[in-house]
């Protein structure tokens, strides 16, 4: 995908993307830890706790009432992600670490309707991740992990509406957002991706995230 996005300047960027439940935020916990007692500095601007846009997206979630169109859910999470990069760019770090990428908002816009392609081209506002972690689990297996879900995670209110029960839209939405991952990757618009087997016992996921992180790393630091 032409026009991206690349400046030399930034320190560079590790994302981990996945469907609900397949492990993100724990798995993230674990990789910045282990990499910090590796002495890499890292910086985790998804977990930063004054991210505005974020606080007012939940605000919205929260009455099916205020629910936010598709549209706005999309453009609220890229903006979200587009104000954490810039409140992570002057910290003192190695590598800054996020849970989710604008690949995230891109692909729940492309389950709700949005068109793929003019979906995708928005990744081209965003800088290249040095790697992209995809961490691939079925949504049956996610929502059994998960136990329950919430009703954005099934959609929202006009996609759930179409099915008898919130975790049977669960398991269709993120399934779809699962295919609109695949198609981000097939066309190039995730830079650097990497495919994990999410289904794997949670230490072998780890292992399989840390082994892909390290030709990456390794060249960066030595560079």
């Amino acid at each position: 995908m032409s026009n991206r996005i690349h400046p030399a300047d930034r320190t560079p960027i590790v994302v981990l993307e996945g469907v609900d439940g397949a492990g993100k935020s724990s798995q993230a916990k674990v990789v910045a830890a282990t990499l910090r007692a590796a002495g890499v500095r890292v910086a985790e601007p998804t977990r930063d706790p004054r991210r505005r846009i974020r606080a007012l997206y939940k605000n919205l979630i929260s009455e099916i009432a205020d629910f936010p169109s598709p549209e706005t859910s999309v453009f609220l999470g890229l903006s979200d992600y587009a104000d954490a990069l810039d409140r992570s760019g002057s910290d003192p770090c190695d590598v800054r670490l996020f849970e989710r990428y604008c690949y995230s908002a891109i692909a729940d816009g492309i389950t709700l309707g949005m068109d793929p392609k003019k979906a995708a081209s928005l990744a081209r506002f965003f800088p290249d991740p040095l790697v992209t972690l995809f961490i691939d689990l079925d949504a049956e297996l996610a929502l059994a992990r998960k136990g329950e879900c919430t009703l954005a995670e099934a959609g929202g209110p006009d996609y759930t509406s179409a099915h008898q029960a919130i975790e049977e839209s669960f398991i269709s939405y993120q399934e779809g957002v699962r295919n609109a991952y695949r198609f981000l990757g097939e066309t190039g618009a995730i830079a650097n991706l990497v495919v994990i087997d999410g289904s794997l016992a949670f230490d072998e996921v780890t292992n399989s995230i840390l082994s892909a992180l390290s030709p990456f790393l390794n060249a960066r630091i030595a560079a």
